[in-house]
């Protein structure tokens, strides 16, 4: 709805009408500080399951190596 539209149903005055879009206006950053928050929380978390992967690989690496050495040994 609309700022005229809304107005004009709630018959409000123009002080009122302005606190109401400035309301919507702080809504809309309020949401996109949100947004970005999230986002930067994602990427976060992207970055650390990525660290865990490699971490991963690297630790196999180092099993098979161990296993390898193991079956020569026997």
């Amino acid at each position: 709805m609309g700022l005229l539209e809304h107005r004009k149903e709630h018959a409000i005055t123009m002080p009122e009408a302005d606190a109401y879009a400035n309301l919507q206006q702080r809504q809309r950053l309020v949401a996109t500080q949100e947004v970005a928050i999230a986002q930067e929380d994602i990427l976060r978390f992207q970055t650390e399951v990525t660290s865990l992967h490699e971490r991963t690989r690297a630790r196999e690496a180092e099993l098979a190596a161990w296993r390898r050495e193991l079956e020569r040994l026997s």
